[in-house]
């Protein structure tokens, strides 16, 4: 869904305009993800036909706040997405996180988004991890990854880290680690222009659908942006590899 700026404005409005009860409360936050090109203090929508400005995003979260006050929690996929906080500020009586994919930079993910700030977030939100864990899990990853170099994201609420630590999407409960682990691998070397085995052994509890290598060739090179709503698209040739267990 790629919404107009008018539906934004519109949609944050209807949740406490005229409502007894409105849709958000102290125990009820609102949560927004955005996920496009964006630029600094800026971020494109609706098509790319319209651009949503951070100042006017403040503006209406600080409405709505003020009348609900309602935790807000934001997590903005897109290059230069750390430029928003510094419009998105808190005050002192407002409970508010910013997350953001990177920060006065680009954002790059894989073609397919296996890659990417946003699937590493998610899958420590999934497990029931604070804000707060699922980000520095997520920064943790992109740190092991070659594409994500130069790319550092951003948190801030305004409280060193202690809202977001004591904020969770979807309850506060911990589940199990379902995720696939990799336990050994092929182990890094040099090797000649020749065919060559690679393996990985991974550990599971509901079982692998697929399994697949991406390969970066030696003439490879990180795409930049060139600060005109364009994101870095990184496609890498893939294999699949074979269970052999």
């Amino acid at each position: 869904i790629t919404p107009q700026v008018a539906d934004i404005k519109t949609y944050i409005h209807s949740l406490y305009h005229e409502k007894t009860e409105p849709d958000v409360n102290p125990e009820r936050p609102l949560v927004i993800y955005m996920a496009d090109h964006g630029d600094i203090g800026t971020f494109r929508v609706n098509h790319g036909f319209e651009i949503l400005n951070a100042q006017d995003l403040d503006s209406w979260l600080d409405d709505l706040q003020t009348q609900t006050s309602c935790p807000v929690y934001i997590i903005i996929e897109a290059c230069y997405s750390g430029t928003f906080t510094s419009y998105l500020l808190p005050d002192a009586t407002q409970k508010r996180v910013i997350i953001t994919s990177t920060g006065n930079y680009v954002a790059r993910y894989e073609a397919d988004g296996r890659k990417s700030f946003s699937q590493y977030l998610f899958n420590g939100l999934s497990q029931g991890y604070s804000l707060k864990k699922s980000f520095y899990e997520a920064t943790a990853a992109m740190k092991n990854k070659y594409i994500f170099n130069g790319q550092i994201p951003v948190l801030f609420d305004g409280n060193n880290g202690d809202i977001a630590q004591s904020s969770h999407i979807g309850g506060s409960f911990l589940i199990g680690d379902i995720l696939p682990e990799i336990v050994s691998h092929t182990p890094n070397q040099s090797i000649s222009a020749e065919a060559f085995d690679l393996y990985v052994d991974i550990s599971h509890v509901k079982g692998i659908n697929h399994v697949w290598v991406s390969i970066m060739p030696p003439n490879f090179h990180l795409p930049e942006s060139s600060q005109n709503f364009e994101t870095p698209i990184i496609k890498l040739p893939t294999l699949d590899l074979h269970d052999n267990s």
